[in-house]
């Protein structure tokens, strides 16, 4: 079931174009299911029956993808690292360690040199809390990444719009009991504030590489 549910929001993210949702949401299959092993994994509505490493490492390679085409190149990075050992250390593999490793310095160069405008995307915290809420958003809160010209009045309209019945909450106080353990609908929304890295402040790092870890972080 939980694989399902990843893979069906996994192709609603890639249908949507939200490719590092994608990505992220498939690395949840790949790193929280899935090892190194070479036990047979059971094909599924996917993918093939094959031994589970072949598994983790064809999904690395999707994400990998993903993470590529919505130019989070930092987050492919660990990836790549991953699969370099796996080929060098364990299949001894020279082909795929080259390619691998080539698309791992693609993505330290297209960082480097910006080889794209990086605008700060828009992220928003929302909390639904009443009892009256699905289960699966009942008294939760979320980040959400929006695109870079959504603005803030769209994501509230389409909040109102999803719950017509809901109050949306203007203070930054957790709410009281009564309102998480009340019938009405209310929904606490913030836009975070950008924090810094103490490893990054204070040291010369180049423009577009702080400008990619600002817009990804």
């Amino acid at each position: 079931m939980y694989i399902r549910y990843i893979t069906k929001l996994y192709e609603l993210h890639v249908g949507a174009k939200n490719y590092v949702e994608a990505g992220l949401t498939l690395q949840l299959y790949a790193q929280q299911i899935l090892d190194w092993k070479y036990d047979v994994f059971p094909a599924d509505s996917k993918y093939p029956s094959q031994e589970e490493w072949e598994r983790k490492e064809t999904l690395y390679l999707e994400i990998i993808d993903c993470f590529d085409k919505g130019q989070a190149w930092e987050y492919g990075i660990p990836l790549c690292k991953e699969l370099a050992v796996l080929y060098e250390t364990r299949l001894f593999n020279y082909k795929k360690l080259s390619d691998i490793l080539q698309k791992q310095a693609q993505f330290f160069t297209n960082i480097l040199e910006g080889i794209a405008k990086i605008r700060d995307p828009s992220y928003y915290r929302v909390a639904y809390y009443g009892k009256s809420f699905p289960p699966f958003v009942r008294n939760k809160a979320f980040v959400y990444r929006g695109d870079e010209c959504l603005k803030l009045a769209t994501i509230m309209q389409q909040l109102m719009t999803e719950f017509p019945n809901a109050t949306i909450l203007s203070s930054n106080s957790p709410p009281e009991d009564s309102i998480k353990e009340g019938d009405a609908q209310c929904i606490l929304f913030i836009r975070p504030h950008l924090s810094m890295w103490m490893y990054i402040v204070g040291n010369p790092v180049r423009p577009s590489t702080f400008a990619c870890k600002r817009s990804k972080n």
